[in-house]
C-alpha cells in the first residue's frame, strides 16, 4: 500500500538511477508527533524537505511508485497534500490517534472507501461519502444509496484517518453490463491485497446473503484497459518515470520535479 512520498529530482537512462527527497511529516498537533514517533502512516497533511536519496531500480522495483500527487507550495513552507473533491480515498477503520500509544498492535489495518465531496479550506474540515462495491466486480464501488446515511465531515485534527488516494475512473454505465452510471473503477494495486479488508455499508448485507451460498464474482476489470476513453484519465493519473517525461511538473525553484506516492516493503 502507498506508504510515503518522495520528490523526484533527476532521472537517470538506461540504467533506471533515480534521485529523490524524501518527504516528512511537518506537524500541526502536538498530539501527532507520538504518531509520527510510533512510525505510524501519515497520508495527508504538511510535509517538509527530509534526506536527499538514489535508488537504481531493476525490473521489480517499479512496483515501488504508486502515483503522481498534486500538491500545494509557495516559495516558502511545506508541501501541502490534502484530498481534493472529486478524488477516492482509503480511510483507517476504526481508526483512533491513541494507536500511537501501541503503535506495533496497529500495523495491520482495515479500511473503507469514501469520495471527498468538499473543497479543501484550511480548518474547516472535509466531507466524505461512503462508497459500496458493485456485485459482480472486484473493484468497481459507487455512491451508496440514497436511503442510508452515507456522508460526514473529518475534522482537520483527524486527517490522519486518511490512508491514501485509491485512483479512479468515474463510469458512465456504457463500460459493460452491470456498470453503473457514476460508479468508480478503483485502481485494483491501491486496495489491499485480501479485499475482505475493505468494509463497505453493504458489506453487512452481503456477508448474510452469502452465508449459504459462495458467491461467484467477476475479478477482470470492468473495462478492458483498451477499451478505456483516455479523455477521462484525470490530470493526476500516474505518468512514466522515464527521463524526459517529467515536463510539466515544477516546484517554485524552477528544478524539474514530481511528487510521489511510495510503496514501502516493510
Amino acid at each position: 500500500m502507498p506508504r510515503r512520498y518522495a520528490l523526484i529530482k533527476n532521472v537517470s537512462s538506461p540504467e533506471f538511477k533515480i534521485k529523490l527527497r524524501w518527504l516528512d511529516p511537518n506537524l500541526e498537533y502536538p498530539r501527532k508527533h507520538a504518531w509520527v514517533r510510533g512510525l505510524l502512516p501519515v497520508g495527508c497533511g504538511r510535509f517538509k524537505c527530509g534526506n536527499v536519496d538514489s535508488i537504481e531500480c531493476n525490473s521489480s522495483d517499479h512496483c515501488l511508485f504508486s502515483y503522481q500527487v498534486q500538491y500545494i507550495k509557495g516559495k516558502e513552507g511545506p508541501y501541502l497534500v490534502y484530498p481534493r473533491k472529486g478524488e477516492i480515498w482509503a480511510l483507517f477503520k476504526d481508526w483512533d490517534i491513541n494507536w500511537s500509544s501501541d503503535p506495533e498492535n496497529h500495523r495491520e489495518y482495515k479500511y473503507e472507501v469514501v469520495e471527498i465531496l468538499s473543497h479543501y479550506e484550511y480548518g474547516a474540515g472535509l466531507l466524505v461519502g461512503y462508497l459500496d462495491k458493485v456485485s459482480g466486480f472486484v473493484s468497481v464501488f459507487q455512491p451508496t444509496r440514497p436511503n442510508v446515511v452515507d456522508t460526514f465531515f473529518i475534522k482537520p485534527k483527524d486527517y490522519y484517518k486518511f490512508s491514501h488516494r485509491v485512483p479512479s475512473f468515474k463510469m458512465t454505465g456504457t463500460e459493460g453490463e452491470g456498470v453503473p452510471a457514476g460508479s468508480f473503477e478503483l485502481d485494483f494495486y491501491a486496495l489491499p491485497i485480501d479485499l475482505d479488508d475493505v468494509w463497505y455499508p453493504g458489506k453487512v448485507e452481503e456477508d448474510s446473503s452469502t452465508a449459504d451460498s459462495e458467491s461467484v464474482e467477476n475479478v477482470l476489470s470492468a473495462v478492458p484497459p483498451v477499451t478505456r476513453d483516455e479523455s477521462r484519465t484525470p490530470d493526476n493519473a500516474a505518468t512514466s518515470l522515464e527521463s524526459g517525461n517529467l515536463k510539466g511538473i515544477h516546484t517554485t525553484d524552477g528544478e524539474s520535479s514530481m511528487l510521489v506516492d511510495l510503496e514501502l516493503k516493510l
